[in-house]
């Protein structure tokens, strides 16, 4: 084992040191709660769901190797996050209650199902179910001048596309630039549902693979990277489009480890998180008034609460526990009406005026007796909560398997891949990117954001184009006299 590989074996013992702590914190609430029959239910089920979490990262303490970047740990961070830390926070503060329905006493249940499908996930990405990564076939070499060609090109259809938007919403390129400071600003500038603008808006997520294949080829000139940067991260926070800044920063971080054979530390690790928490928290209460080209004063800022901004974020286990509430006694299930409707979802409404609702509004809805005020809060929730709604408990527990088979064949994918830029670009997005297909399960909205975000690079990856020229070509053999072929039986004796 070299030396930058024996780096991924670090914070091991740190590693389990917290995960001991934490299970022992949860057992101790566990045995507290006893005194009352509803917070002893919770507080046992939160930790056995934790322990469920923990597999993979006891699975490392195990092997005394732990790679932070293996997609498992990042999906079951933030499963922790969403279905242990918020709902045992809103029960110490007595939120038990989410638009109008009572949450807290279907925790049990809920974290029962939600266990057994990660269960089943964390099965699938360790039983290496299909071809091994051995058996991957490496990407051909790829022409870096090719692949920069490519990244202006996504940038120039981002741009452009972008552009077309704001003329169609009388938005100006000077708002965006300034976070909305100037340039005024629009109280509606979101999907117009009867018009053909989306493609417009959602192009400008072409920025994003565009900035990371930059980053990853140009060895030049790298000042440019600068710019290449910074306009999407003002247009996505002018947009208020907190996960598209997420997967913007943290893709050239986790690329530059990758290719130095490097892994974070655990403090590092905690450091990252903690910057996190304060830049979702802090863009929450903000991200309205950039949209809309309000003044920003330096009271506003100085009165956002980051981590309670936060933590109203988290707020996406209570629409999965309704689900499992109102599923199938007060609404039957979807059966696949969600997914089929990625057929149709690309079909504007200008041209399909009678094109049905969508399937997330319609789960929602059935979440909550038919109140719509929780689909204008945007609520949302996990991605097993969609299967739940489609085929009920045994959907989650099938479509959570396909989830883990999915991220063990992204990391197969890298080891099989590792000294190609462009393969190594695909990873560094994806990772960031399966936080949001955690957090928002709307399987829509992820295959969009999918098909601007990765696919173009995975497009540039099936077809690589002519492979550039590495070595001259081998001179030719001298000729054999008598002009005679060189074959097994007329080889030369010396």
């Amino acid at each position: 084992m070299n030396a930058p590989d024996r780096e991924i074996r670090t914070s091991v013992y740190e590693l389990g040191a917290m995960l001991f702590g934490l299970v022992g914190l949860l057992v101790a609430l566990a045995l507290a709660g006893l005194f009352n029959e509803q917070g002893g239910s919770i507080w046992f089920s939160l930790t056995g769901l934790t322990l469920v979490l923990s597999i993979p990262f006891f699975v490392a303490v195990m092997r005394g190797r732990f790679d932070p970047f293996e997609p498992i740990y990042i999906v079951c961070a933030s499963y922790f996050l969403y279905l242990v830390y918020a709902p045992a926070r809103d029960f110490l503060n007595g939120k038990e209650h989410f638009f109008g329905r009572h949450v807290m006493p279907l925790v049990p249940l809920g974290s029962l199902y939600a266990g057994l499908s990660i269960a089943a996930m964390i099965g699938a990405y360790y039983l290496r179910i299909g071809s091994p990564a051995a058996r991957l076939r490496p990407m051909p070499p790829e022409s870096m001048e090719r692949l920069r060609r490519s990244a202006l090109i996504f940038g120039a259809m981002g741009i452009l596309g972008f552009s077309g938007w704001l003329v169609q919403s009388g938005r100006s390129w000077l708002g965006f630039l300034t976070l909305g400071q100037f340039g005024g600003g629009t109280e509606t500038f979101f999907f117009d549902e009867t018009g053909a603008t989306n493609y417009f808006l959602v192009s400008v997520e072409l920025l994003i693979p565009a900035f990371v294949l930059l980053y990853a080829t140009m060895t030049t000139r790298r000042v440019w990277l600068i710019p290449a940067f910074l306009l999407p991260m003002l247009i996505y926070t002018t947009l208020g489009f907190r996960y598209r800044l997420l997967i913007l920063v943290l893709a050239p971080i986790v690329y530059r480890y990758l290719q130095q054979r490097r892994r974070p530390n655990i403090l590092s690790l905690l450091f990252a998180l903690a910057v996190t928490i304060i830049f979702i928290g802090a863009m929450a209460p903000l991200r309205q008034s950039f949209r809309v080209g309000k003044e920003i004063t330096a009271q506003d800022v100085m009165e956002v609460e980051a981590v309670e901004n936060f933590n109203t974020d988290l707020d996406i286990y209570q629409p999965y526990l309704a689900m499992i509430d109102a599923m199938p006694l007060e609404e039957d299930f979807l059966w696949g009406q969600s997914f089929t409707y990625l057929l149709i979802h690309p079909i504007p409404r200008a041209i399909w005026r009678g094109k049905p609702d969508s399937p997330a509004r319609a789960v929602i809805r059935a979440a909550f007796r038919g109140d719509n005020a929780p689909i204008a809060s945007g609520v949302a929730y996990p991605n097993f909560a969609e299967f739940y709604a489609n085929f009920g408990l045994a959907g989650m527990i099938l479509g959570m398997a396909v989830f883990g088979f999915g991220m063990r064949k992204v990391q197969d994918f890298l080891h099989a891949n590792r000294e190609s830029p462009l393969a190594v670009a695909i990873f560094a997005l994806t990772l960031p990117f399966l936080v949001q297909v955690v957090s928002r399960g709307y399987l829509v909205q992820i295959f969009q954001e999918f098909a601007f975000i990765i696919a173009p690079l995975m497009i540039l990856r099936r077809f690589p184009g002519p492979l550039p020229r590495v070595q001259r070509a081998a001179p030719k053999a001298a000729a054999l006299p008598g002009s005679v072929r060189a074959g097994p039986f007329n080889r030369p004796l010396i």
